[in-house]
């Protein structure tokens, strides 16, 4: 796909995503939802500073374990590697997000949401001086002493574009893999299993708007060895084709 600009229609939702540098996208997302709804999502190798305008009761956020109901004009840094569960209350859900691989938040180190949001955005600059005097509501900070699951979860971080088995994560922690299982979704409200899965997509996803390279390469780059299960589980969590994500826009 030759555009700037790449548009995704979906039973749930409609995406318009837009590269604004090298290093940086756009996307705007309309959701469309049968209420109550509930998702938990898990981010890759890249930061996003998303925005929107949320009634009273339409949203509930949960991180760290730990819950919070925005409502207004709302902005929320989401750090790599983070977790969020979303309960959507509204059948209609309109956000705008910023995502690129750079730190341009190195001083906020777990997700936090904000008072108000950010216009006309332009650049990584514009985002990280908006920030960095932004007013706080919400800070999901980690316990300061690790659970199992979180010590699970960060090996998983690290190493889930690798080829290794759920039994051989258990046998690192002296768990046998129900164990693991029981622990992790406990904590995540998401299997050990789903929760690889979700962020090698999410990694993958991203990979195919900002990176040069065919689908199966990026997809072996996300940590799948086989293109027809990257796929099937690409379409099951994103209700989309890789190909929707794959474009070149013109060089800026």
């Amino acid at each position: 796909m030759n555009s700037e600009k790449i548009n995704i229609v979906t039973d749930t939702y409609q995406s318009s995503v837009r590269k604004l540098s090298k290093d940086l996208l756009y996307l705007k997302r309309k959701h469309e939802y049968s209420p109550p709804f509930q998702v938990v999502d898990t981010f890759g190798n890249f930061n996003i500073y998303a925005h929107a305008q949320i009634r009273q009761n339409d949203l509930s956020i949960t991180a760290n374990s730990q819950n919070f109901r925005p409502e207004g004009p709302v902005s929320i840094f989401i750090p790599k590697r983070s977790l969020i569960k979303w309960e959507i209350f509204s059948s209609h859900l309109v956000w705008h997000a910023y995502i690129s691989e750079i730190d341009f938040a190195p001083q906020i180190e777990s997700a936090t949401l904000f008072s108000g949001h950010l216009l006309n955005v332009t650049s990584i600059t514009d985002i990280s001086n908006w920030l960095k005097t932004a007013q706080e509501i919400k800070v999901f900070s980690e316990k300061k002493e690790m659970s199992l699951a979180l010590a699970i979860k960060n090996y998983i971080d690290a190493h889930f574009q690798l080829e290794i088995e759920i039994s051989d994560i258990a046998k690192k922690f002296n768990l046998s893999d129900s164990q693991l299982t029981k622990i992790f979704k406990n904590e995540f409200s998401i299997s050990p299993v789903k929760y690889r899965s979700k962020i090698r997509i999410f990694q993958s996803m991203f990979d195919l708007l900002i990176k040069e390279g065919s689908v199966i390469d990026l997809a072996l780059d996300a940590g799948f060895n086989d293109l027809s299960r990257f796929n099937k589980q690409f379409k099951s969590i994103t209700k989309s084709t890789p190909s929707k994500f794959k474009f070149h826009p013109s060089k800026l």
